[in-house]
């Protein structure tokens, strides 16, 4: 055949789109000659090759268009998806094997244009494997020609220069081959995640868009046609999708529990269900044959349990990157320890996939934690830190600054004890922190006539007066709350002067006494008014001192006996709760004083002692015994907390580093009708009759004033007093029985 100079082929080039081009035009109603210049373009139809074979078919064959015969050329099957996407009236080229018409034909078999999944599943390509001698495709070919089927070709193995486990090549690393599963964890790239945001490996693009998603959001969510809840499903294709929890799954007796469940292993000791699965594996213990330190899965002659190796069976359940058998394998052959690590560095990531230095302790902790699963489960949760703390990441700006500026949460409380726990933040008072993020959200809610007040007030008085007391004394809680209630009375202040149709500076003698009269916290709008006085916001008013009355509640000698025996000696109540409730009784301490005592305050040696403000208070026998049970086991809840540098709070919190809040304490003992006010009440007014005021206040760390004050009330007498008022109690639990 002579060959085809470039004229001849520019030519017939020419000649072909023209006749192309008239046939779109005649058969596609509203298309111009530009316009389907436009589409063949687009579906690589205007060259030489492609116009040649789709005007080959077009000229024997003119109803193309609309025939939907897969006996066509390849170019014609893009043509036609490209006009039924745009909404022309044509039929696609079904799939010769399938009849498919939703997936590409880009193979010719016999009856006409076929799918890949056909082209695999063509009978007519199987051949007689030369070792097995099943008719199947052929995989690879010996040198003498004949056929291998997938099953009997191995490819070449190597010896990972990684994990040095002779697996197959996934790639060459810079130190020798790799395995799949080293190079999937350490070289395989990795990008962030379109839909969950974490840098990981990338599996395709979503389908609807552009973005790329791992291989933990590559899944079809569809609506489960047995529960109706929407969650990746299969059997999408039939169209009755069925979630996971829905598959009907057959079951036989367990090997365990015995009982008739789903199988999820077969041992050496037979089929065992999920949950025994699970314990077994997440409980690895010493085999008595080879003593390490394995899942028991079998039986050795002897009867004994023993791991998968001793009693005959290839599974020893060690992990494939760190090689032990005492942590439960998790995921591709690792155990779950070494998948929260990858996972956590997959997490705190940045975008050149590094993780930052200062968050390498907080990454080596959780590595670390006794309960590795609530680490995955913490990484897994959206409303968890972690999610906050990679926003930090991405934002270059991990401090105390950028938490403050988030919504107040559980979450990022939480966060902010790990990471000053662990050194990444500096320590501070965030009782006093709280108060000031909270002045600072409060006063900017505030109408602009009520802030011009407010603010000053809030900032230069209320907020001045805590920054004082927490550099020179104590600054709790219950200091914070006070603020805060300072801050509230005066906005509640201005707010009924305002319904009054009056103003600050028009408040006379008569509104204030008003105002105060309703008594509650309305009382302690003093502290405002005296502040505006002072400052000519309100004209010269009579505000009265406010004087407290002296305490109404006390336990009667008998109740106070049981109740110090009932923290001491019964069992039935939490441990932590008799101990609080002892110091309470015995010493008179608040229970926001308690909180703060740590285990260096204790000296529970040949004579035991409880240091308060740099005295030793003398223990008595089963308070110091009491007290050292409760150290042997009180610990935090905090996963990082735990597996870091333990705190030494005698009452450790669920958040690192922090000890128990003083309201959960508070709590606890009410559950357990232990009541801290009239218990202290009634320590301390005991305490005030054998000590002077200078002694009580000195080891006890109370005013002077308040000192002064006990003992004062120590030499009246309070017998009848005391007798009146056990019997008003007693008559109102009656009432309240009979109630």
């Amino acid at each position: 055949m002579a060959k085809t100079t470039t004229r001849e082929r520019v030519a017939a080039t020419l000649a072909a789109r023209a006749r192309v081009l008239d046939h779109l035009v005649s058969h596609l109603p509203g298309v111009d000659r530009d316009q389907a210049r436009e589409i063949l373009i687009a579906v690589n139809a205007d060259g030489y090759t492609g116009l040649r074979n789709l005007d080959a078919h077009l000229l024997t064959h003119p109803d193309a268009l609309v025939a939907g015969s897969p006996e066509c050329p390849t170019v014609l099957v893009r043509l036609v998806q490209h006009l039924a996407a745009r909404g022309h009236a044509v039929v696609l080229v079904p799939c010769a094997g399938c009849g498919r018409t939703d997936k590409p034909l880009r193979l010719q078999a016999t009856g006409g244009r076929i799918c890949d999944t056909c082209w695999v599943r063509d009978p007519s390509r199987f051949e007689p494997c030369a070792r097995c001698g099943e008719r199947r495709r052929p995989q690879k070919r010996q040198p003498d020609g004949s056929a291998l089927c997938s099953s009997c070709h191995a490819n070449p193995q190597h010896r990972c220069s990684r994990c040095g486990q002779v697996d197959i090549a996934a790639a060459r690393g810079p130190d020798g081959p790799l395995c799949p599963r080293c190079y999937e964890s350490t070289t395989r790239p990795r990008r962030r995640c379109g839909q969950c945001g974490d840098v990981r490996i990338i599996t395709k693009r979503d389908p609807d868009g552009d973005r790329e998603l791992c291989k933990r959001c590559n899944h079809t969510i569809a609506q489960c046609s047995r529960c109706g809840r929407r969650r990746p499903c299969r059997r999408i294709t039939t169209g009755q999708p069925v979630c996971r929890s829905c598959v009907d799954v057959p079951t036989s007796p367990c090997a365990r529990c015995n009982r008739a469940r789903p199988v999820a292993a077969h041992w050496p000791i037979g089929g065992v269900c999920r949950d025994c699965y699970r314990t077994s594996r997440a409980n690895p213990q010493l085999c008595p044959s080879c003593g390490h330190i394995r899942p028991l899965i079998g039986h050795d002659p002897a009867g004994r349990d023993v791991c998968g190796p001793c009693s005959g069976a290839d599974i020893d359940y060690a992990c494939r990157t760190c090689g032990s058998g005492a942590e439960e394998l998790f995921h591709q052959g690792r155990c779950v320890r070494c998948v929260a690590a990858e996972r956590l560095r997959c997490k705190f990531a940045d975008d050149h996939g590094e993780v930052p230095a200062a968050l390498q302790p907080l990454l080596d902790s959780l590595a670390r934690a006794e309960r590795v699963r609530s680490v995955l489960e913490w990484l897994r949760r959206d409303n968890s830190g972690a999610e906050i703390l990679r926003g930090m990441i991405g934002r270059d700006d991990i401090s105390h600054d950028a938490l403050d500026a988030l919504p107040p949460g559980n979450a990022v409380i939480a966060l902010r004890a790990m990471l000053v726990h662990l050194g990444i933040l500096a320590k501070r008072n965030e009782a006093l922190a709280a108060a000031d993020a909270w002045a600072e959200r409060t006063v900017r809610a505030l109408p602009e006539h009520h802030r011009r007040i407010i603010a000053p007030y809030a900032h230069w008085s209320v907020l001045r007066s805590a920054r004082h007391r927490a550099e020179h004394k104590r600054f709790t809680e219950h200091s914070g709350a006070r603020a805060r209630m300072l801050i509230n009375v005066a906005i509640s202040l201005l707010t009924w002067a305002e319904q009054r149709n009056t103003s600050l500076a028009g408040l006379t003698q008569a509104d204030v006494d008003e105002w105060l009269s309703a008594g509650g916290n309305r009382l302690q709008s003093r502290h405002f008014l005296r502040w505006a006085r002072r400052r000519r916001l309100v004209g010269e008013l009579d505000l009265p001192r406010h004087r407290s009355s002296d305490p109404q509640d006390f336990l009667t000698e008998d109740d106070y006996g049981r109740l110090l025996h009932r923290c001491l000696h019964d069992q039935d109540v939490a441990l932590d709760v008799r101990v609080a409730g002892a110091l309470v009784l015995v010493f008179g301490l608040h229970v926001a004083r308690i909180v703060e005592l740590t285990t260096d305050d204790l000296d529970l040696g040949d004579a035991p002692r409880l240091r308060i403000n740099g005295h030793g208070l003398v223990l008595p026998p089963a308070l110091d015994a009491l007290l050292a049970e409760h150290i042997a086991t009180a610990t935090t809840t905090s996963l990082v907390g735990r597996s870091g540098t333990p705190a030494n709070w005698l009452f450790p919190g669920q958040q690192a580093g922090r000890p128990l809040a003083a309201a959960s304490l508070v709590s606890k003992l009410t559950a357990h009708d232990i009541p801290t006010r009239i218990s202290r009440n009634s320590a301390l007014l005991s305490l005030a009759s054998d000590l002077p005021a200078a002694v009580l206040s000195t080891l006890l760390g109370l005013s002077e004033t308040a000192a002064v004050q006990w003992v004062h009330r120590t030499k009246r007498d309070w017998h009848a007093f005391l007798h009146a008022r056990a019997h008003e109690q007693k008559q109102q639990r009656e009432r309240g029985k009979q109630a």
